[in-house]
């Protein structure tokens, strides 16, 4: 078991005190208590998928009934799947999608089965860092060892050249590359994509896609997508989404792999997957009908308000961000999609105002002295060896609410400096170490 960090610690203290003034009648995280700006929740930040199509899943499901298990997951919603896909720029057929319970399961399977064909490779899995803390488990649980490829800051957090210079030098089993990226939103071009996969392709290196935040991202521009280019491989490409962030629907528990390439190799891949997923059958019946629900065109309305709406608490969180003092973006990147963004206090500031460059001791500091949670980079692998400077970064989300984030990112603006308000105080707690 993972020991508690002391930021998780601070944090838990806080909310324990902000639910006691509460629960005693005071205003709490309503007003003056604790603000989660690391919040990842769509519950959490009041977005759901309306609820008539559960009720529309639900009755779907009760109305069959019939249990038919298959590895590949039921046959009308890969069908619908494929539908989707389709429609927002990636062809698949129904025969080269397999339903899992997540992308975690998703990934196994993958790497399971990428173990399988190719024993004798190196048992490297490259992921980006930054990236999500998440895969460096799952790559571990998959018997495999995980290595970093570093998306610079100052390149924009550009993957082409320390994606290439990992796959040429290391000779990974499998790459995966994250767009819109978590937690850097950084969407890749199709030149860069075009020659990561020429490159993947020639050193039999399979390359991952992971989408599942696909649908954050200017709204009418096409995902560049390097299953573009793998029509014709003989090594097949692995596309990764699922319902969690394209419908807020974590608790539904459906995802899917899209298998792109040659015919033959992508048959085979499909078949090994099924045989491994036959052993699990991950997915359960009611998912498998929100799945052909949920991503129906009569839900597109429903979909395309949800990501409108997550744009928009992104641009605000943005122009929020850009309002807080001693902090700064990398150069002239914009995050392209997803719900995270990354930010830098300068490191002069920070060693008078803080007496440390250590981002995890600020941002107990900040919620200390503001009951404002941001996530140190450390957590996402965005720390001076990546980064190569001083300056501490820190990652928000934009999931909250549009007024929970202009109180947070507020209570920054003034935190930082040190000028918090009575009117913003938050309930005071223990700094780690105190008594």
């Amino acid at each position: 078991m993972k020991p508690i960090t002391p930021l998780e610690a601070a944090r838990r203290e806080l909310l324990r005190r902000d639910q006691a003034l509460r629960g005693s009648g005071h205003h709490g995280s309503n007003g003056a208590g604790y603000i989660d700006l690391t919040n990842s929740s769509f519950s959490a930040g009041g977005l759901s998928f309306p609820e008539p199509w559960y009720q529309a899943s639900w009755e779907r499901w009760r109305a069959r009934r019939e249990y038919r298990p298959s590895g590949a997951g039921d046959h009308e919603t890969r069908q619908g799947i494929a539908r989707y896909l389709e429609a927002d720029g990636l062809p698949a057929g129904p025969d080269q999608i397999l339903l899992t319970s997540g992308s975690s399961v998703s990934y196994s399977l993958i790497f399971q089965h990428l173990r399988e064909e190719h024993p004798r490779r190196n048992a490297l899995v490259a992921l980006p860092v930054p990236g999500y803390p998440l895969l460096e488990e799952v790559v571990t649980s998959a018997g495999l060892s995980p290595l970093g490829y570093h998306l610079s800051p100052r390149e924009g957090f550009s993957c082409l050249a320390p994606a290439i210079e990992t796959v040429l030098r290391h000779d990974p089993l499998a790459l995966v590359l994250v767009s819109p990226n978590n937690p850097t939103g950084a969407i890749y071009p199709p030149e860069e994509l075009r020659e990561l996969f020429r490159v993947c392709s020639l050193r039999g290196c399979s390359l991952l896609c992971d989408e599942v935040f696909s649908s954050f991202r200017p709204p009418g521009t096409a995902l560049p997508r390097p299953a573009t280019f793998a029509r014709e491989s003989e090594l097949p490409l692995f596309t990764l989404n699922g319902l969690s962030k394209l419908c807020a629907a974590p608790e539904v528990k459906l995802g899917w792999i899209a298998i792109h390439g040659a015919p033959a190799p992508v048959d085979r891949a499909r078949d090994r997957l099924d045989t491994l997923h036959d052993t699990y059958l991950t997915v359960s019946g009611f998912a498998e009908a929100a799945g052909l629900i949920f991503l129906s065109p009569e839900a597109a309305s429903d979909r395309e308000t949800l990501a409108r709406t997550v744009g928009r608490r992104r641009s605000l969180a943005r122009e929020l961000l850009a309002t807080l003092p001693q902090t700064s973006f990398p150069g002239e990147f914009t995050p392209g999609g997803g719900i995270h963004l990354p930010f830098r206090l300068e490191a002069t500031f920070c060693a008078h105002r803080f007496g440390t460059l250590d981002d995890e001791a600020i941002a107990i500091r900040l919620l200390h002295e503001t009951g404002v949670l941001v996530h140190p980079g450390y957590l996402y692998g965005l720390d001076r060896s990546v980064t190569g400077e001083l300056d501490p970064w820190f990652v928000a989300t934009c999931l909250n609410r549009e007024e929970t984030l202009s109180r947070g990112f507020h209570r920054l603006a003034q935190g930082i400096p040190g000028t918090v308000s009575p009117d913003d105080s938050c309930p005071e707690i223990p700094l780690p170490g105190e008594t």
